[in-house]
């Protein structure tokens, strides 16, 4: 239940600070306001916040945000980045239990962190997310699918094989979070329309050129490749075929 609590005082460092890790979200939040124009006094509620560089940002865009995630540690790192955002510890899958009186203008969640559930337990989240939404709300998740061209690449070429294709499993894929292993589904963009009832806005690859985070390193040794590649990545930013096959993709629904 606290399996991302051992990362919570270095992901920033690892992460959210790291080439790759700002440039994916740099493209999710321009994807937010091509969906949410004005983010001014909007009621936000975020699922799976992490350390809270994405509700810090909400904030100075205006938003009023409740910021929430599982593990304990992550919201306190939460609190000490944002003094002022309302924060919460909430397994997502009590969602349906929990702020029973509020509507939101927005419901987020960020990078894989519904990847961390079954589609049984993904489909009664959703269920509640659209009952959370006011009408004409919108409910924006971040999501990994079942392939990844860059994955597939990279561990065929070491000849591990087994994990190029893991996202491909029907299973829990048992994801290794510096030294944790933590039960993790894959999940395509019709999958996601399948199961929740609400209206499809957009689906857009997020790291279909970009590569997944543990491949910083190579990145940091070729700038100039770096460099290129965060410019195809622009250029395909409304591709949503290119989305099934992307370290992540981001998918907008309204109610």
């Amino acid at each position: 239940m606290e399996d991302f609590d051992h990362i919570a005082n270095d992901y920033d460092a690892d992460f959210t600070h790291s080439l790759i890790g700002k440039a994916q979200r740099d493209i999710v939040h321009e994807l937010i306001l091509h969906y949410v124009s004005d983010l001014s006094n909007k009621q936000v509620l975020e699922l799976n916040c992490g350390t809270g560089e994405d509700a810090k940002w909400l904030i100075q865009k205006g938003a009023n945000v409740i910021a929430t995630d599982i593990s304990p540690e992550m919201i306190e790192v939460t609190r000490k980045k944002n003094p002022s955002v309302e924060t919460k510890v909430l397994d997502v899958r009590d969602l349906g239990e929990s702020f029973a009186d509020d509507q939101f203008d927005l419901i987020f969640s960020n990078f894989g962190g519904l990847n961390c559930i079954n589609e049984s337990d993904l489909t009664a989240v959703l269920k509640a997310v659209q009952s959370k939404l006011k009408v004409g709300g919108k409910a924006i998740f971040v999501i990994m699918p079942e392939a990844c061209r860059w994955e597939s690449f990279y561990f065929s070429a070491k000849g591990q094989f087994s994990k190029a294709k893991r996202r491909k499993s029907k299973h829990a894929v048992q994801a290794n979070v510096d030294g944790v292993l933590v039960d993790t589904w894959y999940y395509s963009p019709d999958k996601i329309a399948e199961i929740t009832k609400m209206k499809l806005l957009g689906t857009h690859p997020v790291g279909y050129y970009i590569p997944p985070s543990y491949l910083e390193p190579w990145i940091q040794r070729h700038p100039k490749i770096w460099n290129r590649l965060k410019k195809k990545e622009q250029r395909i930013r409304d591709k949503a075929n290119l989305a099934r096959k992307s370290d992540h993709y981001l998918i907008c629904f309204t109610k």
